[in-house]
């Protein structure tokens, strides 16, 4: 970040400097590129808003939804519909033609830049969650990710994934190293480097955070695509010994070849694999669907994100920040679409929901029977 930027955040800066500033935005970002800016905001607000509170009601009118991951999801999903809602006001400083346009409500923007940074913290700590998740659900006896995802256990990991990035936002913003509010150099509300010599620092606040994440995250999936690949390897494995054993016996009586079958097809399912775990009836094709599926979830998010990581990194990249923080904030409203087209539980609840045929919801709650006995429209 050059030394413009940085005079924004320092309160004792001159006049003169923010002349400079302002006239450097001119030749960064015409008027019509910001007014293409707002126009994506404004879309990323409302479908985020509208597509991640169909997902919090979706998990609150059925049961079927009430899984561990899930509470994750939520939490993910609330964090998405804070930021959509919140980029309004990104929107009023992108179309401003001078400086935040509401002097005497700068804390909106200031407010603004707050909640999308913590809420982005929140979204990386979910996302590792859900990564870690699927890797004990997958790898490890459900007798212990029972143990470990028991209700006080998942309710004291959501606060954390909260408080986590609350607390970090605090520390830079009273340490100075990061400053909240309306940035001149790009016309929107949002957290920048305070002084030249914390340029480091906030870097670091940018991409530590992103980059532990990531680690986790990879290091999850692919123990868990090792631990599936050695599964069905030997799955094959006994398969084909069964096939050998049913050609030895061919020619016992039609009772004994039943019950080879059986005991064949029994052992494929509680036989252990090579590492020594048991594999549980648990690990059908829905649990590694959702996997799947929550690892696209997780890609999507650092696709989004990653272009950002690298431009913060590279002061002379200016000219292609805001669009890079608008791929980013894009992904707020990403994740509805991939649960509606692909999760195979979410896909039914958002489908029956969308449709207006909530007798289709499976295994409705409580609420949704309340709803629905009096006639009234959930998701209005």
């Amino acid at each position: 970040m050059d030394a413009a930027m940085f005079s924004i955040g320092n309160s004792s800066s001159a006049s003169d400097n923010e002349t400079v500033v302002i006239a450097s935005n001119e030749d960064l970002y015409s008027y019509a590129e910001r007014v293409v800016a707002a126009v994506i905001c404004s879309i990323i607000c409302i479908f985020g808003s509208i597509g991640n509170s169909l997902v919090i009601i979706a998990v609150l009118l059925s049961r079927k939804l009430h899984t561990p991951p899930n509470v994750f999801v939520v939490s993910l999903a609330t964090a998405d519909l804070l930021t959509s809602l919140f980029l309004i006001w990104d929107v009023v400083a992108l179309l401003s033609s001078d400086g935040w346009p509401l002097p005497n409500a700068k804390w909106l923007c200031t407010m603004t830049s707050f909640v999308i940074f913590v809420c982005i913290g929140t979204s990386l700590s979910n996302l590792a969650a859900i990564s870690l998740n699927r890797y004990i659900l997958i790898t490890k006896p459900y007798r212990t990710y029972q143990r470990i995802y028991s209700p006080v256990n998942i309710g004291l990991m959501v606060i954390f994934t909260w408080i986590c990035p609350n607390l970090l936002s605090l520390l830079l913003s009273l340490t100075k190293i990061v400053g909240f509010g309306y940035n001149r150099k790009y016309f929107i509300c949002c957290h920048f480097g305070q002084q030249p010599e914390d340029e480091l620092l906030f870097i670091l606040s940018d991409v530590l955070l992103i980059f532990i994440v990531l680690v986790v995250v990879v290091l999850s999936y692919i123990f868990v695509l090792k631990h599936v690949r050695q599964h069905f390897k030997g799955k094959r494995r006994r398969e084909v010994q069964g096939i050998v054993m049913q050609a030895s016996t061919s020619g016992n009586d039609t009772e004994r070849q039943d019950r080879q079958r059986s005991t064949t097809a029994e052992n494929s399912i509680s036989q252990p694999d090579p590492s020594g775990q048991p594999i549980r009836r648990r690990e059908n094709y829905k649990d590694l669907q959702v996997t799947k599926n929550l690892l696209l979830v997780v890609v999507v998010f650092f696709v989004c994100f990653l272009p950002y990581s690298f431009l913060i990194i590279f002061p002379r990249s200016d000219s292609f920040h805001l669009y890079a923080i608008l791929l980013a904030l894009m992904n707020s409203c990403v994740n509805p679409v991939i649960y509606a087209r692909r999760h195979p539980h979410f896909k039914i609840v958002l489908s029956a929901m969308i449709k207006c045929q909530y007798q289709n919801i499976p295994e409705p709650t409580g609420i949704a029977k309340r709803f629905f006995s009096r006639g009234i429209n959930p998701i209005l």
